[in-house]
């Protein structure tokens, strides 16, 4: 199996784009998103770590 995306005969950026918002559409279409507020603990030990 080949991929024709690096071959450069495959569909360009905005055809992959567009199908990977299409499928996170449909993804989030039967998902509930809940949005949070605060530190992200990623961030904080970054922080704390360049100081």
């Amino acid at each position: 199996m080949r991929s024709q995306r690096w071959s450069g005969r495959g569909p360009g950026f905005a055809a992959l784009a567009a199908l990977a918002t299409a499928i996170l559409d449909r993804f989030l279409h039967y998902c509930e998103v809940i949005s949070t507020n605060g530190a992200n603990y990623r961030l904080k030990n970054f922080l704390k770590a360049i100081e």
